[in-house]
């Protein structure tokens, strides 16, 4: 995603659905500019933003419990943070064009599922956030193995302009 093998200004559309957060901020500011080289004018690029955000975005007894932690120890420079990708792609011409959203059907974790990630060591941060702890409040919740509600994903277009 970083050296796109089309031609410049040869794209009406490019997509990076979950692959930001995958990178470091360089390699997200070298795939935004790698987009942007190859869309024509008006071309628009299509991408997910805070892919990471979304298990935690909604008011259930478990992400109140995770979200504060996850807020502190867990969020420093996200490649795919949204106002660093508006930041990064207008460096590349390219502006918001629109936003939307969509649910990851089936996504939604049980108390249970949370802490066995947690302890699991699925989480980087959640050593430095006391995931002994996290997974005792989690414990403590009803409903051990009722999911929670699903993620809900968001995207960005950007235009290119010209």
């Amino acid at each position: 995603m970083t050296r796109l093998p089309l031609a410049s200004g040869s794209a009406g559309a490019v997509t990076m659905v979950w692959l930001l957060h995958l990178l470091d901020r360089a390699g997200s500011a070298a795939a935004l500019a790698s987009a942007g080289r190859v869309l024509r004018p008006g071309g628009v690029l299509v991408t997910t933003v805070g892919k990471n955000d979304a298990l935690y975005q909604d008011a259930d007894d478990a992400s109140a419990i995770l979200r504060p932690a996850r807020d502190r120890f867990g969020r420093r420079g996200q490649s795919d943070e949204e106002d660093w990708v508006l930041q990064a792609g207008g460096r590349c011409g390219l502006s918001l064009a629109g936003r939307a959203s969509f649910p990851g059907l089936g996504q939604g974790r049980s108390p249970r599922q949370w802490r066995s990630r947690l302890l699991g060591g699925e989480f980087s941060w959640a050593e430095a956030a006391h995931a002994g702890s996290l997974a005792a409040a989690l414990a403590a919740l009803p409903g051990q193995d009722r999911a929670r509600p699903d993620p809900v994903y968001q995207l960005v277009a950007l235009r290119k302009s010209g």
